[in-house]
């Protein structure tokens, strides 16, 4: 797997949406993939039964975190512009290192 990282980064996403999916089923969440008119794609959106939600990207490496989040951040500002309720947790979900916060740009 590691002479094949492409591979194996299908593997860690298809394994990280699995256990999303285990611990959305717990609270009543579903879990669904997030696509746009414009390409904009994210890995997992989680809709909780009282309507809030959450994005996901899922990354094998740390060096895409920042491409990552900066999706996030793009998914987010369109679903504000389009009236809709934002999400409750914007995340980036990473093989490896620390969990780290950061600070969110301000809204517009």
């Amino acid at each position: 797997m590691l002479q094949d990282p492409t591979t194996f980064g299908f593997m860690f996403e298809n394994l990280c949406l699995r256990d999303l999916a285990v611990y959305a089923s717990f609270y009543g969440g579903n879990i669904f993939h997030y696509r746009d008119n414009s390409e904009l794609e994210v890995d997992a959106i989680i809709e909780m039964p009282d309507g809030t939600w959450e994005a996901f990207e899922i990354k094998l490496g740390e060096t895409q975190v920042e491409k990552a989040a900066n999706t996030l951040l793009r998914m987010k500002s369109q679903i504000i512009t389009a009236g809709a309720e934002p999400p409750a947790c914007l995340a980036v979900i990473t093989g490896g290192g620390i969990a780290r916060l950061r600070d969110l740009p301000p809204e517009k």
